[in-house]
C-alpha cells in the first residue's frame, strides 16, 4: 500500500492528457519536511518536448508510480525539469472531501501508555477501536471529531497496535486548504498538551493518502510517556477531550489562533536561546494585554480625545505667559507628548499587565511558579531589549535557564487553563510528568502535590513533628487511630536501618506488620509519599506505612 510520508522519495511518471504519448515524463517525487513536494525529472534534457506542453501553473497533474498506483499532484508550479505541487493525493478521482484523518509522531505511544487502553484497542473486533468521539460545530460546518486506533495496518495479530488517528468527519464538503489547517491546528493543539512540538506522520482524506508540506521543526526525543507534560489516561478518564477541542476551535478560538498555537513553533527554534526567550515573552505580552483589556474597560475614545484637548489648552495657556522661543519649544514638545503618555487604561505597561495577570491566579498557583519581582523585571528587560533591537542584559542573581523553563511552563499552564483544564487537573498532570521543562522550572513541589489532591497531608502533634523533622530517616511508620496519626519512632528507626538489607520480608508493609505484632494485630498499608505538617511547617516523607490496629 502506498504511503505518502515525510522524507520519502517515490519514482513516478506523468500520465496527463496535455502530454503527448511520445513524450513520457519520468522522475522522482521527493517529500521532505520543511519543503514543498518536488517532482524532479531524471535524465531528461531541459528542452524535452513534454515540459513545453505544461503551463507554468497547473491545477492538477495525474501520475503513476512504478508499481502502477495512481497519484495526483495538485496546485502545481511547473518549470522545465521540475514540478512543485502544494498537495499530493492518492488516486485520480476529483472527489468531494468530507473526512480527514491524521497521525502524529509519538501520539500513538502516548495515547496507549496505559496497559488497559492498549488491551482494549487490541481485543476489539472492529477494525477501528475508538478512544473518544463527539460532535463539534465551527466555521459553519458540523463535525464528528474522534480518535481511533487503526488496526487494519497491523500485519501480525501479535504485533502491538501503534497507529492512533485523529479524525474530522464534516457534514459539508472540505477544501484542501481547510484540510491543511485542520491538521496543522490540531497538531499544534496536541503539541501544547504534550509540551513539545510534534510532527505530522500520516494524513488521509476520505481514507486515501494525502500529503502537504509543513514547517521543519526541532524534534524532541522522548523515551517514555512520562516525558510528556500530560497523561492521556487522565484526560480520557475524565472525558476532557470534547471540552479541549471546543475551547481550541470555538470558545477560545481567538486566543489559540493568535497566541497559544505559536508555542510549538517557538519551541522549534534550534539552539537559539535568546530568540526563543524573546518569542515566549511576546506570547506573555499578548496574553496579558488581552486579559487586561477584558478586565478593565478603556476610556471611551471621545472622552480621551476631549481630555487631550483640555490638557493641550492648559499647556497653551502657560505658553502664552512665557513668550521666550526656548520655552515655546518645550511647551510644544509637552503638548505633542500627551498622545503617547495619556493612556486610556490604568493597566498600560507590560509590567503592570503581567502583575495584573498573575494577581488573578489562585494563591497556590502563584506560589507554585513563584515568579519573583526580580524575574518579572528580567522579563520586562527582555521585552524592552527586543523592542529596541538590542540583546537583553541579565542580572547576576537570575538563573536564565530556570527562568526560560518557568516562562514556558507558565504559558503552557495558561493555555491549558483556556482549554478548560482545571488547576487541580493540571497539577495532577505535573505530578505524573517527568517533562524536562517541568523538571527545570524550579516549581514548588509541595504545593503541586497539595493542589493535585493526589498526596496526603497529615496533621501531627508538636512532639511528633519535632521528632520527625529532626530525624534523618528515609522510611517512617505512623499509627493511624480514627482521624489522628502518631509517629512510631522505634519501628521507623528499625525499618530505615534494617529493611533494605533483610531478606525475609521483601515487602515493607509485611516487615512493619511483624515489628508491630507484639502490640497486637494491625492492618498495615504502604504509602509511596506524603507530607506531615504542624501549623505552617511541612515535611515530605518519601515512603511510609500506616499501621491501623484491629479491634479485638
Amino acid at each position: 500500500m502506498l504511503k505518502l510520508n515525510r522524507n520519502h522519495t517515490i519514482k513516478i511518471s506523468v500520465k496527463d492528457d496535455r502530454i503527448k504519448h511520445d513524450s513520457t515524463l519520468t522522475g522522482e517525487l521527493k517529500l521532505s519536511e520543511g519543503k514543498y513536494p518536488n517532482f524532479d525529472a531524471i535524465s531528461i534534457p531541459y528542452d524535452h518536448a513534454g515540459w513545453n506542453q505544461l503551463p507554468s501553473k497547473v491545477d492538477s497533474i495525474k501520475c503513476l508510480t512504478e508499481n502502477g498506483q495512481q497519484l495526483t499532484l495538485i496546485e502545481c508550479i511547473c518549470e522545465v525539469g521540475e514540478v512543485a505541487p502544494r498537495y499530493v493525493k492518492s488516486g485520480w478521482d476529483d472527489e468531494i472531501i468530507h473526512t480527514v484523518s491524521f497521525s502524529l509522531a509519538g501520539l500513538s505511544k502516548w495515547f496507549l501508555q496505559r496497559k488497559a487502553d492498549l488491551e482494549k484497542a487490541k481485543n476489539t473486533t472492529d477494525s477501528k477501536a475508538t478512544l473518544f468521539s463527539f460532535d463539534l460545530v465551527f466555521k459553519h460546518n458540523e463535525y464528528i471529531v474522534s480518535c481511533f486506533v487503526d488496526k487494519s495496518i497491523s500485519n501480525d495479530k501479535e504485533t502491538d497496535v501503534e497507529s492512533v488517528f485523529i479524525e474530522f468527519k464534516a457534514n459539508k464538503s472540505l477544501s484542501l486548504n481547510e484540510v491543511e489547517w485542520l491538521v496543522i491546528d490540531s497538531k499544534h493543539l496536541f503539541s501544547i498538551i504534550l509540551g513539545r512540538p510534534l510532527v505530522t506522520e500520516q494524513v488521509k482524506v476520505n481514507g486515501r493518502e494525502f500529503y502537504f508540506s509543513s514547517p521543519k521543526i526541532r524534534e524532541i526525543e522522548v523515551t517514555t510517556s512520562r516525558d510528556e507534560l500530560s497523561n492521556a489516561s487522565l484526560l480520557l478518564h475524565n472525558e476532557l477531550w470534547e471540552k479541549i477541542f471546543t475551547s481550541c476551535f470555538v470558545d477560545k478560538r481567538h486566543e489559540f489562533k493568535n497566541i497559544w498555537l505559536k508555542i510549538p513553533l517557538y519551541m522549534s527554534y534550534d539552539h537559539i536561546s535568546d530568540l526563543e526567550v524573546m518569542s515566549f515573552v511576546s506570547i506573555l505580552e499578548a496574553k496579558s494585554t488581552i486579559f487586561a483589556n477584558e478586565s478593565e474597560k478603556s476610556l471611551p475614545k471621545e472622552e480621551r480625545k476631549k481630555l487631550l484637548n483640555d490638557l493641550k489648552l492648559v499647556v497653551a495657556g502657560f505658553k502664552e505667559k512665557n513668550t521666550s522661543e526656548e520655552n515655546s519649544k518645550i511647551y510644544d514638545t509637552i503638548s505633542d507628548s500627551f498622545g503617547f503618555t495619556v493612556k486610556s487604561t490604568s493597566i498600560h505597561t507590560f509590567k503592570d499587565k503581567i502583575k495584573h495577570l498573575i494577581d488573578s491566579l489562585h494563591e497556590d498557583i502563584k506560589s507554585i511558579f513563584n515568579l519573583s519581582t526580580q524575574e518579572i523585571n528580567q522579563l520586562v528587560e527582555i521585552r524592552n531589549a527586543s523592542a529596541h533591537g538590542r540583546f537583553a542584559k541579565y542580572k547576576d542573581n537570575i538563573n536564565s535557564y530556570q527562568l526560560e523553563n518557568k516562562l514556558k511552563l507558565f504559558l503552557l499552564y495558561l493555555a491549558h487553563r483556556d482549554l478548560g483544564i482545571s488547576d487541580q487537573h493540571f497539577c495532577k498532570q505535573l505530578n505524573y510528568s517527568l517533562n524536562r521543562i517541568k523538571l527545570n522550572a524550579g516549581l514548588n513541589r509541595m504545593l503541586v502535590d497539595k493542589l493535585s489532591g493526589d498526596v496526603q497531608f497529615l496533621d501531627v502533634s508538636k512532639a511528633d513533628w519535632d521528632l520527625i523533622n529532626n530525624s534523618n530517616l528515609n522510611t517512617f511508620a505512623l499509627l493511624h487511630r480514627g482521624d489522628s496519626y502518631e509517629y512510631l519512632s522505634e519501628i521507623s528507626e528499625i525499618i530505615s536501618k534494617d529493611w533494605p538489607s533483610q531478606t525475609k520480608h521483601r515487602q515493607l508493609d509485611a516487615f512493619v506488620k511483624e515489628l508491630y505484632a507484639p502490640y497486637g494485630d494491625a492492618e498495615v498499608r504502604y504509602v509511596g509519599g506524603l507530607y506531615v505538617q504542624y501549623e505552617s511547617s511541612t515535611k515530605r516523607l518519601f515512603q511510609a506505612c500506616f499501621v491501623k490496629p484491629l479491634a479485638l
